[in-house]
């Protein structure tokens, strides 16, 4: 064969190849007299190719190499003579190497390099005393979306390059001066969307440095064949067996030779090439979440069990399970889990836990808790405690806490009764006068109980007799609500409070007016801005002659809510060391502000 046949056969295939996408169009030339090109591949966003679609364009030089071992997966080294390396070193230039067999006088396997101008001048300056240099050259591919990408990400790449050619940058000199600011890449992926571990497996990759306080980026380092040990994407989609949807999406993991499919981290079907050529498959199982998680991702199991397969949306995902992998995954624990969560969540609901249980954070303790309190709620039998306990104590159970009522029936044996749902007898006063259960809560228990029935609270308060031992306490049980309030701003313990605040201003013979007023509008003013009418109260208050220091403490408060800070500074600062640690305790503090003498 004639050189000139090996070159027209070479650009023959490189300009089918092209032509076949449909958006590139190749203007390259049979026996052209151009020393270093051959021409260029114009790309376009549409198939009509208009001048507006116009992406870029990119230089080609193709060769033809008789004698070549084709193989459409291996690469290959051809020489590129330093003459033309320099020639390349401003525009770049997508290098073709087409095999030729020479018996069947035809052309075979495109090779390919791109050859951005960042690579080429790095190439030169990293070259010396020769002629020529070996450059790796990559098998082209033959769909639209693959060669399309080569050509797109070449020109991108080619385009970002150009201001930078004159100088070679390093991160240490980078670093040196103060102006490295990280690292990046860019690769545009065309067609279908893939993971990271597809898109970018063996592609070479030009890495770019930020500079500091710029939104420049220079190349400092090229990659000849990047290497992405895993990739980890989400993939959206109607999760089935048997019709029944359970999930809206999966997460696809790729690693080399592995093909894992993973549903919210609770199952794992692994795909693996093992030494025979033969795909591998495990599965993995691991119960997590709260407990209806729980109850749902065992019932997808044993689905899957059933089937042996499941759907992502029409994708059907088949599955080989041994009976190994059953022993794995506890597959004959199934309905005894199924019991133990189904009556752990009867009695979380009876008790008015909202917070969700993960059984996987319960110690051995807190899983007997847990069961004791199926015994002892749901079945309605005594438990048994090795230690006197407090008769109102709390259970916990992993991250809730649940407040009780302990009656003691015998020795180690006890009664449960749920304290926020409960009628309990409670007396206060020297008359030991009847007073709600509520009454000797604090603070720190409507931060930490899991359990509170605040219907029940407010219902239990209203109904329980009026008299001034239980509105005093009522008072300092509202006084602990708001100061629970200020760190969670619950707004149904806020409902409690509105109601007990009622319920004191409603007799002024059972309890002081002015506090209870000065209490109420301390609660209203975590909710909204006071009125016109509520402000005159408490400035009448903060204005009235004071006869003690009780009084004082009262105009105290009233000018705090009125925001008159100085004037509610000088009466602090003239109350003694009691008065003011008392004040220092109290919710209403918060709306002070000490100013300064």
């Amino acid at each position: 064969m004639t050189s000139r046949d090996i070159e027209n056969l070479s650009v023959d295939k490189v300009r089918i190849a092209a032509t076949k996408t449909g958006f590139i169009d190749p203007c390259v030339s049979d026996n052209d007299r151009e020393p270093f090109y051959d021409g260029q591949l114009y790309l376009y966003k549409n198939l009509e190719k208009t001048k507006d679609s116009l992406v870029g364009c990119a230089k080609v030089q193709i060769k033809g190499k008789v004698g070549l071992n084709v193989n459409k997966d291996e690469s290959i080294k051809y020489p590129i003579k330093i003459v033309d390396l320099k020639a390349y070193a401003k525009s770049g230039v997508i290098f073709f190497v087409v095999s030729i067999n020479e018996d069947k006088r035809e052309a075979e396997q495109i090779y390919y390099s791109s050859l951005t101008p960042y690579r080429v001048n790095r190439i030169l300056r990293n070259t010396t005393n020769t002629t020529s240099k070996n450059i790796a050259f990559k098998p082209f591919p033959e769909g639209t979306d693959e060669i399309i990408e080569i050509l797109i990400n070449f020109i991108k790449e080619t385009q970002k390059q150009q201001s930078f050619l004159d100088k070679d940058y390093s991160i240490e000199e980078l670093k040196e001066k103060g102006l490295f600011d990280g690292i990046s890449f860019q690769y545009i992926g065309v067609g279908k969307l893939k993971d990271a571990y597809t898109l970018l497996n063996g592609k070479g990759i030009t890495l770019y440095a930020k500079l500091k306080d710029t939104d420049i980026s220079v190349p400092i380092d090229y990659i000849e064949s990047f290497d992405v040990a895993s990739s980890s994407q989400d993939v959206e989609g109607k999760v089935s067996i048997n019709n029944r949807v359970f999930y809206d999406k999966i997460t696809v993991i790729r690693e080399k030779d592995k093909f894992s499919i993973k549903i919210n981290d609770f199952l794992s079907v692994k795909y693996e090439k093992a030494l025979n050529g033969k795909t591998k498959q495990s599965i993995t199982f691991t119960l997590c979440g709260d407990l209806d998680e729980r109850l749902k991702q065992i019932e997808f199991l044993k689905c899957f069990v059933k089937y042996k397969e499941f759907k992502v949306d029409d994708k059907t995902i088949k599955a080989t399970i041994t009976e190994k992998d059953l022993k794995q995954i506890h597959y004959y624990d199934f309905d005894s889990y199924i019991s133990d969560f189904n009556d752990f969540k009867y009695v979380l609901d009876k008790l008015s836990v909202s917070k969700k249980l993960d059984v996987g954070k319960c110690n051995q303790k807190e899983l007997n808790n847990l069961r004791a309190l199926v015994q002892g709620i749901k079945y309605d039998k005594s438990i048994e405690i090795d230690k006197d306990i407090h008769p109102i104590s709390y259970i916990k159970v992993a991250d809730i806490n649940i407040l009780f009522a302990f009656q003691k029936i015998g020795d180690k044996e006890y009664r449960l009764k749920n304290f926020f749902n409960e009628k309990l007898n409670c007396v206060a006063g020297e008359d030991k006068e009847s007073v709600s259960q509520f009454v000797i809560l604090k603070e720190k228990d409507f931060l930490r109980a899991d359990n509170i029935n605040f219907e029940y609270m407010i219902e239990d308060i209203r109904n329980c007799p009026q008299s001034q031992a239980y509105y005093f306490n009522l008072n300092i049980l509202l006084l602990e609500m708001l100061k629970a309030y200020d760190k969670g701003s619950n707004a149904k313990l806020m409902e409690v409070i509105n109601n007990v605040a009622e319920i004191l201003v409603s007799d002024p013979e059972l309890f002081d007016y002015d506090i209870a007023r000065i209490n109420q509008l301390q609660a209203i003013a975590r909710q909204r801005d006071l009125s016109f009418e509520e402000k005159s109260f408490l400035y009448n208050i903060a204005n009235k002659d004071s006869d003690s220091a009780a009084d004082n403490m009262i105009m105290f408060c009233a000018c705090v809510l009125l925001n008159e800070q100085e004037k509610a500074r000088i009466i602090f600062e003239q109350l003694n060391k009691y008065d003011k640690n008392a004040l220092l305790s109290y919710p209403i503090i918060k709306f002070f502000i000490k100013t300064k003498k």
